[in-house]
């Protein structure tokens, strides 16, 4: 039964935990949108790298981007950046079921051909970031900051899913 099993140990290993790198990706996401950017007139120019892994995850690898990793990749966002505890959390997990229902349409598309579901993904988040922000502070946050946020996030989406296919196996990417 075991005789034509060629594989090493090390194949093994590195198969095994290739399904953490989805989330992986995801947490080193999450330290590059905390980083230090700056803003122009309260806008953030950083672009939110973790919404873009979570998207381009959920289209190559649905089975290793879980809610969980979702989850995750959110409250480690929160703690990071010192905002409401479970704000980016939600608002990831909007995201991830918009993309899972999106999924059939775009999956096996170019970054540029899936960029339409990556919009609504984007607007989805946005909305979900604005409307508990508002709750959590009991007050209308600005519209402005996140809605621009999230168009540099859109804008900058086939660039990071050029990036993103770097750590797909060459087979597949």
């Amino acid at each position: 039964m075991w005789a034509n099993y060629n594989a090493s140990v090390g194949s093994r290993i590195v198969r095994g935990t290739s399904v953490f790198v989805p989330t992986v990706v995801g947490f080193f996401a999450v330290i590059a949108v905390v980083m230090p950017y700056g803003s122009a007139g309260g806008i953030p120019l950083a672009p939110l790298f973790p919404l873009a892994a979570i998207y381009f995850f959920v289209l190559t690898r649905p089975a290793m981007m879980t809610p969980i990793s979702v989850f995750a990749i959110g409250v480690m966002q929160d703690l990071l950046s010192g905002g409401p505890l479970g704000l980016w959390a939600v608002a990831y997990l909007a995201g991830y079921s918009v993309a899972m229902s999106l999924r059939l349409l775009f999956i096996g598309r170019s970054a540029g051909a899936a960029w339409p579901g990556f919009l609504i993904v984007v607007a989805v988040s946005g909305i979900a970031v604005w409307i508990l922000a508002s709750l959590f502070y009991q007050a209308f946050v600005p519209v402005v900051p996140i809605a621009a946020q999230m168009l540099i996030t859109a804008g900058v989406f086939p660039i990071l899913a050029w990036v993103f296919a770097f750590f797909l196996p060459a087979s597949e990417a």
